[in-house]
């Protein structure tokens, strides 16, 4: 009977698994590293949120353009500015500036290409915020070469050339 009742500890194996404070330290670094991880990952989410965001502008811009160049016609923008985190920009065909508030979608500026609904505006665009000349400017694209033209409102009858950077869209802080 002695054979039966010795204990396993005395028969020279070593114990297996993890003790208590094995476990913890464990645990506890886990804990740290996704502490650390964390902040680093929000900020990397929220600049590719940013560059998203950007990257839709010009994909609007763009798209403006080559519907300019397609449809031999001229494509307007209209850049309506409060603040910059209110704004709106919306396209349509033709050299009369759109509202981005119209409804209508039979109204003359009524912001659409090829009928379909072609606007952005700060409700949708809330990681990035726009720097405008002035507060309602429109942009024109010129349908043989696709270059940028622009009349600011508040001088009318006055154009001139224009890069795309007159559009500044920044991240917001």
């Amino acid at each position: 009977m002695e054979a039966t009742m010795k204990s396993r500890q005395g028969d020279g194996q070593a114990a297996k698994g993890f003790t208590v404070v094995k476990l913890m330290i464990t645990v506890v670094i886990v804990a740290i590293g996704v502490a650390l991880a964390t902040p680093t990952y929000e900020n990397i989410m929220q600049k590719r949120q940013t560059t998203a965001q950007a990257e839709e502008l010009a994909a609007f811009l763009s798209y403006a353009q080559s519907e300019a160049l397609k449809s031999n016609e001229q494509v307007s923008l209209q850049l309506s500015y409060t603040n910059p985190t209110s704004w709106c920009i919306g396209a349509n065909e033709g050299n009369t500036g759109c509202d981005c508030t119209e409804v209508d979608t039979t109204a003359t500026d009524y912001r659409s290409l090829n009928g379909v609904a072609h606007m952005m505006d700060s409700s949708t665009q809330t990681r990035c915020s726009m720097s405008a000349y002035s507060a309602d400017t429109m942009f024109t694209f010129d349908p043989v070469q696709g270059r940028l033209f622009f009349t600011p409102s508040d001088r009318p009858g006055r154009t001139g050339s224009a890069g795309l950077k007159t559009l500044r869209y920044s991240a917001m802080s």
